[in-house]
């Protein structure tokens, strides 16, 4: 079998590949085991035991990675930084400048809700409420997966909060309930 060199990611590409630290482990499990099943070459009967074990081994991973809870880790610095700049250029009142920083971060960070929450929030300030809309119901995903403290709400002219993360992990989920909250509003906005 011929083996090539990895292709080495960007470090905001891991969150892309593996939205979650439980998904990924899942599916490295996964490949482990089909791996094992999928060997073209017959076994000696050491090796008949040994790829035996492997495979029980991938198996209890695999099962005990649906019971273990993922670790929450802090925002990335390289994430968290225009988010929090886009805040602020919120608040001035710079929209394009807060746009640009919000696409920036979620150039880095696909599913981040703060980013897809504030987006939305500009969207629906500019009356696109399908966009909004639709940024929403995304950053509703993958909300609860994101643990960082919310530090600031403010209205962005409109229904939609923009929000501000600060460096500190709750327990919980804070962005979730807001953005819960804010497609709800949207959604009712857009029902009269």
């Amino acid at each position: 079998m011929r083996r090539t060199k990895p292709v080495p990611l960007p470090e905001s590409a891991g969150r892309l590949l593996c939205p979650t630290a439980q998904f990924c482990l899942r599916l490295i499990n996964l490949l482990i085991i089909i791996n094992l099943l999928t060997e073209n070459r017959k076994p000696k009967t050491g090796n008949r035991l040994k790829g035996l074990a492997a495979s029980l081994l991938g198996i209890g991973l695999l099962l005990f990675s649906t019971w273990a809870p993922a670790q929450p880790r802090p925002m990335a610095e390289d994430v968290f930084t225009p988010l929090a700049q886009g805040y602020d250029f919120l608040q001035a009142g710079n929209y394009q400048a807060a746009q640009e920083a919000f696409e920036t971060a979620l150039k880095r960070d696909r599913y981040n809700p703060f980013a897809l929450n504030n987006l939305a929030a500009l969207k629906e300030r500019q009356g696109r409420q399908q966009e909004a809309l639709a940024l929403l119901v995304d950053a509703q995903l993958n909300a609860r997966d994101y643990l960082d403290k919310v530090q600031q709400t403010c209205f962005v002219g409109g229904l939609c909060a923009g929000v501000k993360p600060v460096k500190g992990m709750g327990a919980t989920s804070t962005i979730a309930e807001v953005v819960a909250g804010n497609l709800k509003r949207l959604q009712d906005k857009m029902a009269k």
